[in-house]
C-alpha cells in the first residue's frame, strides 16, 4: 500500500514594471485559469533551483534573484483527475531576470502575459490565489 505523500511546490511571481506575469493554464488542474509559472522540487534539487528551473522551463526567463515571501500549507488541493493532494507550496517573487519570454510548453499553457498587478484577471488558479496574499504581505505561514 502507498503511503500518502506531501507534495513540494515551488512558485515564482515575477514582477516587472508594476505587472505580473501569469500563464493560461491548459489540460491540467485548472484548466482555463491563471497561474504564476512554478511546479514541483525534483528529489535533490534544492527549493530555489526548482523555482528557478521551473521558470526556465515554462517562459525561457532566466531569474538571476529570488525573494522567499511565504509559506502556504494546501493540504486539501484537488488534481484534474478528481485525486486529492497536499501541497506545501514555497513562493518566491523576483523583479531581476533575464531573457525573452517564451511559451515552452504549449502543451501546459495556452499563453503568457503581463497584468497590471490591480487589473489581474478574475479567474486566477484556486491554488495560486493566496499567493497574492504573500506578495502583498510577505513573510507568512498561511494555512488553508
Amino acid at each position: 500500500m502507498n503511503k500518502p505523500v506531501v507534495h513540494i511546490g515551488a512558485t515564482t511571481i515575477l514582477t516587472s514594471e508594476g505587472k505580473v506575469l501569469l500563464g493560461k493554464r491548459l489540460n491540467k488542474a485548472g484548466a482555463g485559469q491563471w497561474g504564476f509559472p512554478g511546479g514541483h522540487v525534483e528529489f535533490g534539487e534544492s527549493i530555489i533551483e526548482a523555482a528557478k528551473r521551473e521558470i526556465l522551463e515554462e517562459t525561457s526567463l532566466v531569474a538571476n534573484e529570488l525573494k522567499f515571501i511565504g509559506a502556504i500549507n494546501q493540504p486539501s488541493q484537488v488534481n484534474s483527475s478528481g485525486e486529492k493532494k497536499h501541497y506545501l507550496q514555497m513562493v518566491f517573487t523576483s523583479d531581476d531576470f533575464d531573457g525573452e519570454l517564451q511559451n515552452l510548453e504549449p502543451e501546459e499553457c495556452e499563453e503568457w502575459r503581463w497584468f497590471e498587478i490591480n487589473e489581474l484577471p478574475e479567474n486566477i488558479f484556486f491554488a495560486h490565489v493566496d499567493f497574492l496574499t504573500l506578495l502583498k504581505d510577505p513573510g507568512q505561514l498561511l494555512e488553508k
